[in-house]
C-alpha cells in the first residue's frame, strides 16, 4: 500500500512537473510574440516619420527646381533657350522617394 502511495506521488510530481513546462514554454512564446509586436510597431512608426521627411525633401526639391532655380537661370539665358530652360524646370517631375522600410 505504502508502494502504491509513493508511485502515485510520483506521477503526481511529473504530471506537475509536465505542467509546469509547458507553462514555461507558453510564457516564453507569448513573451516573444509581445517583442516581435513591439519591435513591428517601432519599424512602422520610424517608417511613418520617414516617409514625412521624405515628402518634406520632396517639396523642398521641386521648390527649388521649379522656382528658385528658374528665378537664378533666367540672368544666365535670354531669349527663346531662358524661355525652354524654364519651361523644362518647371515641367519636372518630382522624384519619388520612398522609406527604406517595408512594414
Amino acid at each position: 500500500m505504502e508502494y502504491q502511495l509513493r508511485v502515485s506521488e510520483m506521477i503526481n510530481v511529473d504530471l506537475q512537473f509536465e505542467r509546469y513546462r509547458q507553462q514555461m514554454k507558453l510564457q516564453q512564446k507569448l513573451a516573444s510574440q509581445a517583442c516581435l509586436a513591439h519591435t513591428r510597431l517601432d519599424i512602422e512608426m520610424l517608417s511613418i516619420e520617414l516617409a514625412r521627411q521624405l515628402d518634406e525633401l520632396n517639396e523642398a526639391f521641386k521648390k527649388g527646381v521649379a522656382v528658385d532655380y528658374v528665378e537664378r537661370i533666367q540672368y544666365g539665358f535670354k531669349g527663346t533657350v531662358a524661355k525652354a530652360a524654364q519651361e523644362k524646370l518647371q515641367t519636372m517631375t518630382t522624384p519619388l522617394l520612398k522609406a527604406p522600410l517595408v512594414v
